[in-house]
């Protein structure tokens, strides 16, 4: 049984999903969505919340038979390789990740408790991190603890900035100091790096995008202007005293700090011993491994574990969002693709 709709979640955005999901050509990555938009649903047995989805489409209750005789993490583990093969994504992998059930795959869609509700990615269609390659079949080990996917290497995280927190719950002197030391963390990287960096700096914490409210679209990559904008905020750089009218910049400053607002909430930022800068999920830490794997639409942060990796969550990169690290020999064989053992 489901039930318990959060603020952000209503049945309305089930059941428009579901409607789509009755077309003859289904939205190809409707049941992870389904899954992300329940993920605040409780459920008498998590396993409800599973096949109460399932059985919105035809084509995938008969696919996926209902079977309460199976534990919930192997139903999990199920429906992580049926999402895969049947959505032609890696939708099911995708999330900010707070922590993970004790003795679970961190790769599993868990319950939401373990992931921040942080703002999603609002136009995936503008990502293709692994080009135009579809995903390939994931492998598992005898016990089905060990996901084996392919991908491609991205860099190692040298630092990060963050996480930054939500400020919606702050009191007003609170919400002060937290801004003026984030901008302050930010400045202070920024002035540390050399200039012909800023633009990326900038445009990465954007995700190189801004979101109109009105009528609702995002447009990529952000406007060139928001570059002085970054100087104004980051810089110190002098603004005009003649207060009489608002400077020129006013709008693009006020977009600015509100997409910034919207990109970065329960995300840190980081750069990589490669040259790439990006925006990764809440525990990104130096040390992480970024990748990208083949068939997804945004890049991974992962954990060195031994011979293993621990799946810690999606990221923007920027300059590598369009299949650019996925190049092809004279064979169409992938260029330094490698296995990535998750646990």
């Amino acid at each position: 049984m489901l039930c318990g709709l959060s603020s952000s979640t209503s049945m309305f955005d089930v059941l428009r999903l579901a409607r789509r999901n009755r077309a003859p050509r289904a939205n190809a990555d409707c049941f992870p969505t389904l899954m992300q938009v329940t993920r605040e649903f409780e459920a008498t047995d998590p396993r409800d919340r599973v096949y109460a989805l399932l059985g919105m489409n035809e084509r995938w209750k008969s696919s996926f038979p209902v079977d309460y005789s199976k534990a919930v993490d192997q139903i999990l583990k199920d429906v992580v390789q049926f999402a895969i093969s049947e959505d032609r994504n890696l939708r099911i992998l995708e999330g900010n990740r707070n922590s993970h059930a004790q003795n679970s795959p961190t790769w599993l869609p868990a319950h939401r408790r373990f992931f921040f509700a942080g703002r999603p990615w609002v136009d995936e269609g503008l990502y293709r991190s692994s080009g135009n390659l579809s995903p390939e079949t994931p492998r598992f080990n005898d016990d089905g603890s060990v996901m084996v996917i392919r991908g491609v290497i991205v860099g190692m995280i040298s630092n990060a900035l963050g996480p930054f927190r939500s400020t919606v719950a702050m009191q007003p002197v609170e919400k002060h100091e937290y801004w003026w030391n984030t901008f302050r963390s930010i400045e202070l990287y920024r002035n540390g790096i050399s200039t012909d960096r800023h633009e990326t700096f900038w445009r990465t914490l954007l995700l190189d995008q801004i979101n109109e409210p009105f009528p609702g679209k995002v447009i990529s990559p952000a406007p060139k202007e928001f570059g002085s904008v970054a100087e104004i905020l980051f810089a110190d750089t002098p603004t005009s005293t003649d207060h009489s009218e608002e400077p020129p910049q006013y709008e693009h400053m006020k977009n600015f700090v509100s997409n910034l607002g919207s990109s970065t909430i329960h995300r840190c930022f980081f750069d990589t011993g490669t040259g790439y800068m990006g925006m990764g999920p809440f525990h990104t830490k130096p040390g992480d491994l970024v990748a990208t794997f083949i068939g997804g639409s945004f890049c991974f942060v992962l954990r060195p574990k031994g011979q293993y990796y621990e799946l810690i969550g999606d990221t923007y990169v920027h300059n590598a969002m369009n299949g650019e690290l996925v190049n092809l020999d004279e064979r169409e064989n992938i260029i330094n693709v490698q296995d990535f053992n998750l646990c």
